[in-house]
């Protein structure tokens, strides 16, 4: 009986440390997404205003970016708060979501300096949908294996990784498909302003599917 207490009690510590991981992690990487956008040094008055636009491209990026990783934060948060323990597989797949939010200031900055380069739009794309389906296999993990979650949650918990996570990882990646119609990397861009509406539309359906079944 001990022994059993104390194997409960290592599992629910195993969670904390988890979750302290994982917003270390977060915290970092959202901070050095912005460490890269500086002026340069050695402005005179006149020039930091054109100084200023010249980086509003990368600020957007920045933005975009920010609220992406927000989104993947506030996903993980919540299906780690409703999450009785944790095993080995679950947090194998939870460092493997960790491993592409920590690529995150690599992949735009990497972009925010080479716009115009396919290959830089490519990697920064893949990183943003990565770590979105990486966050959507976590939550199938957590909501199939039995015994980490309480049952009447589960359901709610995957519809809601369906509804709001797929969609705009999957839009991600579709844009990439326009790299094999043109060298330019505008369109692809163009296409991530459809990322709103489609989380708008599915978070509709979503609503409305819980509507009926309940």
């Amino acid at each position: 009986m001990q022994q059993r207490h104390t194997a409960s009690r290592d599992l629910l510590a195993s969670k904390d440390r988890l979750s302290a991981l994982s917003d270390g992690i977060f915290a970092v990487a959202m901070t050095l997404l912005v460490l890269d956008i500086r002026l340069p040094d050695g402005l005179g008055s006149a020039t930091i205003p054109d100084a200023f636009l010249a980086l509003l491209p990368r600020f957007l990026i920045y933005i975009m970016t920010f609220s992406l990783c927000s989104s993947y934060w506030y996903g993980q948060h919540r299906l780690m708060d409703r999450m009785t323990v944790v095993d080995g597989g679950f947090s194998a797949l939870c460092l493997l979501f960790l491993f592409f939010i920590t690529l995150l200031p690599m992949s735009m900055n990497s972009f925010g300096r080479y716009p115009t380069i396919p290959l830089a739009i490519a990697f920064y794309t893949l990183n943003l949908a990565g770590c979105g389906l990486a966050l959507v296999v976590l939550t199938w993990y957590a909501v199939f294996r039995r015994g980490l979650l309480e049952r009447a949650l589960g359901r709610q918990i995957w519809e809601h990784a369906l509804y709001y996570g797929l969609p705009t990882s999957l839009l991600l990646l579709s844009s990439l498909l326009l790299l094999l119609f043109t060298r330019t990397t505008l369109p692809v861009m163009v296409c991530w302003l459809l990322i709103p509406a489609v989380t708008g539309l599915t978070r509709l359906i979503g609503r409305k599917q819980h509507r009926q079944q309940s």
